[in-house]
């Protein structure tokens, strides 16, 4: 495994984000000072540039500059903001997010064009992976968590998010997890079959917050720090790479993570990198331990179903290999 010492080391930066405020003109991707621009008079703020569609990199990413509205709430403003060719407003998940800011379609403006401003506000990054982060960015997940009225969701002492109900995922023997988990009391829910509003309650609600890692993880920006319990965060590690946001997650709410490796990572070349996968994750020694220290029951562990998950893994593997080759190949042919 990597460093870990290195990627848990203090990413705070003590001082608050600052902003700039003055004209400007913005140029995306493609365009220079000797194209036309638009004029917009109004007084806007600059939201970022959104290089992926991503849903977490949308939530714990783009968001970072957000901290502005929280602590300038009576503001009235015009939203500006560029992309990598995706426009927000086909993406209702995402715009009913920004609604808790204020921003509606109504008063969001993509940028596809060179555009000057009368008065552009340009808010700092309270979040950059792997870099920093800001006594502000936790701010602004505190102020969505206190528009939702989480006492209306259910109290589930422990929690076990799961990622087997997507009809696709990257991860290949999640299921024996997700059992040892439930049969030791802790209700497992799938995110993307609830509402945003449910996840922000469930995890402000519960004890403990259980998954593998990855954006299902990031949730626990929503834990409740205030309650009478502390709340416990349990992190199945499914790969040897570290995953620094998640550190950084952490250490912003002030609640460290306990990581079980129950990785397995047999051939050279995959996972392909830390988000594309493929995953295999096994029962091992690690995740014995941690039974053994919890007092948990154990699942019955086959033969039969490690093979499959190994069978599996390998056909994702070649298929991943295989549809690499072909990109290559159309980007030669391209050529």
């Amino acid at each position: 495994m990597e460093n870990l010492d290195y990627y848990n080391r203090d990413y705070k930066r003590q001082e608050r984000a600052s902003f700039t405020v003055g004209e400007k003109t913005i140029y995306p991707i493609g365009y220079d000072a000797l194209d036309k621009t638009i004029y917009v008079p109004e007084r806007t703020l600059y939201i970022g540039h959104f290089h992926t569609s991503h849903y977490g990199n949308f939530l714990f990413d783009n968001l970072a500059r957000l901290w502005y509205v929280v602590s300038h709430r009576e503001e009235k403003l015009l939203f500006a903001y560029t992309s990598n060719g995706f426009d927000l407003r086909n993406y209702p998940a995402y715009l009913h997010i920004l609604s808790y800011f204020g921003i509606t379609e109504n008063n969001l403006l993509y940028i596809t064009k060179p555009a000057s401003f009368s008065c552009l506000i340009e808010p700092e990054m309270s979040f950059i992976h792997d870099r920093y982060y800001t006594l502000d960015y936790i701010d602004i997940y505190d102020y969505i968590r206190s528009q939702i009225n989480t006492s209306r969701y259910p109290r589930c002492e422990k929690v076990y998010f799961t990622r087997t109900h997507l009809k696709r995922h990257k991860e290949v023997g999640e299921a024996i997890f997700e059992r040892f988990f439930q049969m030791n009391g802790y209700t497992v829910l799938a995110p993307e079959s609830l509402s945003f509003e449910e996840q922000v309650g469930i995890v402000n609600n519960c004890s403990v917050l259980a998954s593998i890692e990855g954006t299902l993880a990031h949730n626990f920006v929503f834990a409740n720090r205030g309650g009478q319990i502390r709340p416990r965060q349990i992190i199945l590690k499914k790969q040897s790479c570290i995953i620094p946001r998640q550190f950084m997650i952490n250490q912003a709410v002030g609640i460290p993570a306990e990581y079980i490796e129950v990785y397995k990572e047999p051939f050279k070349g995959f996972p392909i990198n830390y988000d594309r996968g493929p995953f295999l994750l096994c029962w091992n020694d690690e995740i014995r331990k941690f039974a053994d220290k919890e007092g948990m029951q154990v699942p019955r562990v086959s033969c039969v179903g490690i093979s499959s998950d190994y069978i599996v893994y390998t056909f994702k593997c070649i298929y991943y290999l295989l549809k690499h080759i072909c990109k290559k190949f159309y980007r030669f042919l391209k050529q």
